[in-house]
């Protein structure tokens, strides 16, 4: 990152944004209704494939290689899709006036959505 010389905004160093009332009753409804299943069925939830695991391999699992998944898909992958449609997009605008631009960068957006 300090390579590149890019703002850390760019990385997804942002300050968090208040939720707003509907969307944490939504989740706290939700979160109810999920521990609601799990005790009426009886169900274990993940304490039986947890268990097995052990101390390091929770650490493991949940620490390291969740965070490095997370960052893939939820950092990675969405700036490379948006880099990838800048520079379609630059491309086409260096190709074409102003008018065709517009068109090729909504076939460009349909393509990059598919």
């Amino acid at each position: 990152m300090a390579l590149s010389r890019l703002p850390f905004a760019e990385f997804g160093f942002r300050r968090p944004t208040q939720a707003k009332g509907h969307f944490k009753l939504w989740w706290l409804l939700l979160g109810a209704a999920r521990t609601g299943v799990l005790l009426a069925f009886g169900l274990r939830g993940m304490r039986a494939g947890l268990t097995a695991y052990g101390l390091p391999g929770l650490v493991l699992w949940i620490w390291v290689i969740s965070s490095i998944v997370e960052e893939l898909f939820a950092g990675l992958v969405p700036n490379a899709r948006r880099r990838w449609r800048e520079r379609l997009a630059r491309r086409a605008h260096a190709r074409c006036g102003p008018v065709k631009c517009r068109a090729v960068w909504r076939h460009a957006s349909a393509v990059a959505v598919r």
